[in-house]
């Protein structure tokens, strides 16, 4: 079944739960600007934990426990001292939702999307190689599109990271309608009275989450930074927050998205802010 759009009156609702008083001009106001704003995305829903020593299969979308690895697509190593990266998170791009993925560009079958950080055992960055900042340069991540047609290393001969997290398998994604936090709407934005930011702390103006597509939960400036190929704008593909499904805190509970290009998919990149 589709998710419910949002209507007027259930605006109305949700701002006289929030904001009782509110004047009626006020709500329909607000309403009539964010709107055109509405964008369907998807939350994921995931399984029960699984050890990491228990954990097998690699050829599926998950949090945590163990990557698919191949010979062409080696465990990453730090720049700086050669120790493992831990691995956060892996998406095959089957199981995305094919209405979120770029049009009329072909993304070969088996194609996965990969996160690995660099990082102590405690969640603490220590490594020279963290600039801090994310992106495709930042060597302190490695986030990479690869294929999984070539068989895969026995895991259980996989090394042992610096950190480990339990497998949480990503189970299916279900629909809603997203809307952007107020302040982060690109311009050319609307212009909202003091009464109408006053309701942006309602829960639909809070993209926080774990999610496909819609709109980021950026806590500082919006980051959709260029393709490191061609320069195009990157889209949000998925963002991970801390302590949803992933133990890791991202510095001090906050959040990383995957980004993609439009023209060139295979050109992934994260960015993060704590």
């Amino acid at each position: 079944m589709p998710p419910e759009r949002l209507t007027l009156e259930r605006f109305k609702e949700l701002v006289e739960s929030e904001n009782p008083g509110t004047h009626t001009s006020d709500i329909e106001s607000l309403f009539h600007k964010v709107k055109p704003y509405e964008k369907l995305a998807y939350k994921p829903v995931v399984g029960d934990e699984i050890p990491y020593d228990v954990d097998s299969d690699t050829l599926v979308s998950k949090y945590g426990g163990k990557p698919y690895i191949s010979a062409s697509n080696p465990w990453p190593r730090c720049s700086e001292d050669n120790c493992f990266f831990f691995f956060l998170f892996q998406l095959r791009v089957s199981d995305i939702p094919k209405d979120q993925l770029p049009e009329g560009v072909d993304i070969p079958e088996g194609s996965m999307i990969q996160l690995f950080r660099c990082c102590s055992e405690d969640g603490e960055d220590e490594c020279a190689c963290d600039d801090q900042e994310g992106g495709h340069d930042d060597q302190s991540w490695v986030c990479r599109m690869i294929s999984t047609t070539e068989p895969p290393l026995i895991s259980s001969e996989y090394p042992t990271p610096s950190a480990e997290f339990p497998c949480k398998l990503l189970l299916r994604f279900e629909p809603y309608y997203a809307f952007p936090a107020l302040h982060s709407i690109p311009e050319p934005a609307p212009t909202f009275s003091a009464i109408e930011m006053q309701m942006e702390s309602l829960e639909i103006f809070n993209p926080h989450g774990d999610h496909v597509g819609g709109y980021g939960y950026w806590l500082n400036l919006t980051d959709l930074r260029p393709c490191y190929e061609c320069d195009t704008p990157s889209i949000l593909l998925y963002q991970i927050v801390a302590y949803e499904n992933t133990d890791y805190d991202f510095g001090d509970g906050g959040c990383c998205q995957i980004l993609m290009c439009p023209k060139h998919p295979e050109c992934v990149q994260v960015v993060w802010a704590m």
